[in-house]
């Protein structure tokens, strides 16, 4: 029997999630996207870009009861996840001694305890079909932080260190846990960063160039195909010679 190829993103509506979409589109993928407060601007990007094979799933991610009712909503509709991408992500910047508790909290919660949730879960169906692909989105900050980022920071090593032990629990079931390291991407919260900021940025890239978020919809065609299924517990950096 043909295995479903049904993919849930997190954090699908920003731009890492729209860079990925049509690649996993062109290739067959059923695509399970969730989105929080931007989801009918995502609902709309997706008719203007003529991806029909997609549906988008509003919800706020927060704890294990929200990450169990998304799960819920996509099986209903679509069938059970074989593929995850945990995507979605927010930052609060701040000084390492003036970032407030609540703040680093809100950041941990999302970033780590989040994709937690959701990758327990689905690995729960992965195990009994033998087969799963699970990817972590880290960062290059990670390893090479700035300052003001140590919530940020702590939350993306966090992921590298998880998708370790995943790999080690998971792998006799077929299952796959890697993370993905952009560096400074051309779509994303990058967006967000001033004109200013962002020239002493690409000083700090030996390629002196923003990178390209199409890669990492390939990037991950690769590593959901069955030619990476020795590819297991890695941080894939993928940010234009950032050692």
């Amino acid at each position: 029997m043909e295995r479903q190829k049904i993919v849930l993103i997190t954090g699908a509506s920003g731009g890492l999630g729209k860079a990925i979409i049509p690649y996993l589109s062109e290739q067959g993928y059923t695509l399970a996207l969730q989105a929080d407060q931007r989801a009918e601007e995502l609902i709309g990007w997706l008719t203007e870009h003529k991806i029909k094979n997609a549906d988008v799933f509003k919800a706020r991610l927060t704890d294990l009861d929200s990450c169990k009712s998304l799960l819920n909503r996509v099986e209903d509709q679509l069938g059970g996840v074989s593929y995850l991408i945990n995507n979605a992500g927010i930052n609060r910047s701040g000084s390492a001694h003036k970032l407030s508790a609540s703040d680093f909290d809100s950041v941990l919660q999302l970033n780590v305890t989040v994709p937690f949730y959701l990758s327990s879960l689905v690995a729960e169906k992965m195990i009994e079909q033998g087969y799963g692909r699970i990817v972590h989105m880290s960062s290059v900050v990670a390893r090479l932080p700035v300052s003001g980022t140590v919530a940020y920071a702590a939350s993306k090593a966090a992921l590298t260190g998880m998708a370790r032990a995943q790999a080690a629990d998971w792998a006799k079931f077929g299952i796959t846990v890697n993370c993905i390291a952009p560096g400074y991407m051309d779509k994303g919260m990058i967006e967000e960063v001033p004109e200013k900021i962002l020239g002493g940025l690409l000083q700090q890239i030996p390629s002196r160039k923003l990178g390209d978020a199409a890669q990492l919809g390939e990037l991950v065609v690769f590593l959901f195909g069955e030619g990476s299924s020795y590819i297991n517990g890695q941080t894939i950096g993928i940010n234009g010679g950032m050692l």
